[in-house]
């Protein structure tokens, strides 16, 4: 029988609690080499995509998204990021597509750091092989911008009130809705 407390005790549940008391330790090195890898893969959106529907995807998922409290926010970007992971896999069968993606995630829910590691190194990697071709020299050199930008930004202190407000979560969302 699987219990309340049992599921208290899985590892992303401590993760969140640490996340919503604040007590998160200092981003890494390597941490700071992952995120600011992954924040700028999603600004292709507005390269790639209808500029209108790509600002109407993130104004919805901010409006609607930031109105919840924090543990909802992180159980619609689960359900969302299920159904986003699911384009990691190149076949025809969707059947497969979701049970890889409900495999990955339920790998992060025992090991919440290894989803830095696969949005990082697999996730996001396929993401620009998809993306780069579409993109003419500009572009991409925009993005390696942002990329060092983003290094430079996840080492404010400011941006650990996004991390502690989980405001981050409505971007995720808001690049989901752009990827379907």
């Amino acid at each position: 029988m699987f219990s309340i407390s049992k599921i208290k005790t899985l590892p992303i549940i401590k993760k969140y609690e640490i996340i919503k008391r604040c007590q998160l330790k200092p981003l890494t090195k390597y941490h700071k080499l992952c995120l600011s890898f992954i924040i700028p893969h999603g600004s292709t959106d507005i390269l790639v995509f209808d500029k209108i529907k790509v600002i109407q995807n993130y104004l919805f998922s901010f409006a609607i998204f930031n109105l919840f409290e924090v543990y909802l926010k992180y159980i619609f970007l689960f359900l969302f990021s299920v159904f986003h992971i699911r384009n990691d896999v190149t076949t025809n069968s969707q059947l497969f597509k979701i049970l890889y993606s409900i495999g990955i995630h339920s790998s992060w829910v025992i090991f919440p750091e290894f989803s830095l590691t696969y949005l990082t190194w697999i996730h996001t990697i396929i993401h620009y092989s998809r993306v780069l071709p579409l993109l003419n020299k500009s572009q991409i050199c925009s993005i390696i911008i942002c990329t060092l930008l983003a290094f430079i930004v996840v080492n404010d202190t400011y941006f650990q009130h996004y991390i502690d407000e989980s405001l981050w979560i409505p971007l995720i969302i808001g690049h989901i809705l752009n990827n379907r």
